[in-house]
C-alpha cells in the first residue's frame, strides 16, 4: 500500500469551471461563485436567465462516488484498518485526504474550491451554541461530535492519522452532510458529491427540474432568473437546514419538532421515536406516536380506525408544554434578532433565532390543537353529565 502523500502541491490548480468544462461539462456563461448573503458562497447571474435555461452540467467523470472513494489509495487503508467499516465512512476519509491534500486526487480543483471552515453549528464557538440551549439540535450535535470522535479513533487509517487530524476530518463529514446527493440520481448507492453544482443555495419556491442519466446530471431552471441562483432541497425543515447547511430561512416549509418517547417494559425503558410533530395540518402529530402514547407499539395494525384516548392527548400537552418553555423564556430575544435580519451582525445569531422561532411556532400551535382537543372530550363529557341529569330527573 502507498505511503500518505506529501501536503505540498507540485503544480497550480486549474479553476473549477475549466476543470469541468475540460471533462465535457457545461456552466451557463454568466455564472459566477460570489459571496452570498446567507453567509456563505454563492451562484450568481450577471445577466437575468429566462426559463428553462440550463444552469449546469457535471459530468460522471468529475462525480465523486462512494465507489470511487473506495477504489483509492486512503479508501483501501480504511478497509485494510478495519474491513466492516461501511461506504459513508471511507467517503468521508476520502474527502478529508481531498482538502488536506487536494493535489493527492485527481479531483484537485473540486477540493481547492470547498470551504476551509464549517458554518454549521459544529463548530460554533461556545458562546454561539449557548443559543441552542434546550434544543433537539444541540443535543443531536453533542451525540455527533461523540460519534464522529469515536469513528476516526477506530476506523481512521493509522498511517494517514499523521497527516489528517479530528479536526480535518470533522470538517470533510460537514462537507458531506451540506453538499452531498443521493446515488440513485445516477444508478448508484450511497451519497455522491456534484462538483460546483452543489454551490448553488437553497430555495425551496425555486422552480428547478433534473435531468440526471449515468454519465451527467444537469440542472434546468424553470423561472427567470436575476442575481443568485438558486436549487430546491425540497420542503426541509429549519433544524435540517442548520445542521447541515449552517443556514435556515424565515418559518421554513418543513418545519416540525422531533419527540422521543420512553416506554416502560419488562426490560426497562426503551426509547421510540423521534416522532415529528409539524404544523397545523393532517399531519400534525403522527398516528404512531399515538399508538404508542396510548398503550401500543407503533407496529401493531389496527382493524378499524380508533380515536385517540383523552390520557394519551393530556400526556402529550403536558409533555410540549415543558418542551415550549425554553423558547418562551427567549421569545423575547428571539423576535428581535430576527427582526434585525441580516442586520443582527453575526449569522449565528440570526439563524438560531430563526430556528428557535420556527420550533416555538411548531409547539405552540401543537399546544393550541390538543387544548381543543381536550375541549371537545370535556364538551362531550358535559353533555352525557347533563343526559343523565335529565334520566335521573325523569326516574323520580
Amino acid at each position: 500500500m502507498s505511503s500518505p502523500p506529501s501536503p505540498k502541491r507540485p503544480r497550480p490548480s486549474p479553476s473549477l469551471e475549466t476543470w469541468i468544462k475540460s471533462h465535457g461539462g457545461y456552466i451557463h456563461p454568466s455564472l459566477s461563485l460570489l459571496p452570498s448573503p446567507l453567509g456563505s458562497t454563492g451562484l450568481f447571474t450577471s445577466t437575468p436567465l429566462p426559463p428553462s435555461s440550463k444552469i449546469i452540467t457535471v459530468p460522471s467523470s468529475c462525480i465523486i462516488t462512494e465507489n470511487v472513494a473506495r477504489e483509492s489509495d486512503i479508501g483501501k487503508a480504511c478497509l485494510a484498518q478495519n474491513p466492516n467499516v461501511d461506504s459513508k465512512f471511507i467517503l468521508q476519509a476520502f474527502v478529508a485526504l481531498g482538502i488536506t491534500v487536494p493535489s493527492s486526487t485527481n479531483y484537485e480543483p473540486y477540493f481547492s474550491s470547498l470551504p476551509k471552515t464549517d458554518p454549521t453549528p459544529y463548530s460554533w464557538s461556545p458562546s454561539h451554541l449557548s443559543l441552542l440551549k434546550s434544543t433537539n439540535l444541540l443535543a443531536s450535535l453533542l451525540l455527533l461530535k461523540s460519534s464522529l470522535k469515536k469513528s476516526y479513533t477506530t476506523s481512521f487509517p493509522s498511517s494517514y492519522k499523521s497527516l489528517i487530524n479530528l479536526p480535518q476530518f470533522e470538517l470533510s463529514c460537514s462537507l458531506i452532510r451540506s453538499r452531498s446527493f443521493p446515488g440513485h440520481l445516477i444508478n448508484v448507492t450511497g451519497s455522491i458529491l456534484l462538483p460546483y453544482l452543489d454551490m448553488a443555495n437553497h430555495e425551496h419556491v425555486c422552480p428547478v427540474t433534473w435531468s440526471c442519466s449515468e454519465n451527467e446530471v444537469s440542472l434546468v431552471n424553470e423561472g427567470k432568473v436575476v442575481g443568485e441562483v438558486f436549487n430546491n432541497y425540497g420542503g426541509k425543515g429549519g433544524e435540517s437546514m442548520l445542521m447541515c447547511y449552517g443556514f435556515c430561512g424565515e418559518e421554513m416549509e418543513g418545519e416540525m419538532y422531533g419527540l422521543e418517547v420512553g416506554v416502560r417494559g419488562e426490560g426497562g425503558v426503551r426509547k421510540m421515536g423521534p416522532y415529528y410533530v409539524r404544523r397545523r395540518g393532517e399531519e400534525q402529530f403522527p398516528k404512531e406516536l399515538w399508538k404508542v402514547l396510548d398503550g401500543g407499539g407503533e407496529e401493531e395494525e389496527e382493524e378499524e380506525e380508533e380515536g385517540v384516548s383523552a390520557e394519551a392527548v393530556e400526556m402529550l400537552l403536558e409533555t410540549l408544554e415543558k418542551r415550549l418553555e425554553p423558547f418562551e423564556d427567549t421569545r423575547e430575544r428571539d423576535d428581535e434578532a430576527r427582526a434585525k435580519g441580516s442586520g443582527a451582525g453575526e449569522h449565528e445569531v440570526l439563524f438560531a433565532s430563526r430556528y428557535r422561532v420556527g420550533q416555538r411556532l411548531v409547539l405552540e400551535e401543537a399546544v393550541e390543537t390538543l387544548k381543543e382537543m381536550l375541549g371537545t372530550v370535556d364538551e362531550y363529557i358535559d353533555d352525557a353529565d347533563d343526559v343523565d341529569d335529565k334520566v335521573s330527573e325523569n326516574k323520580v
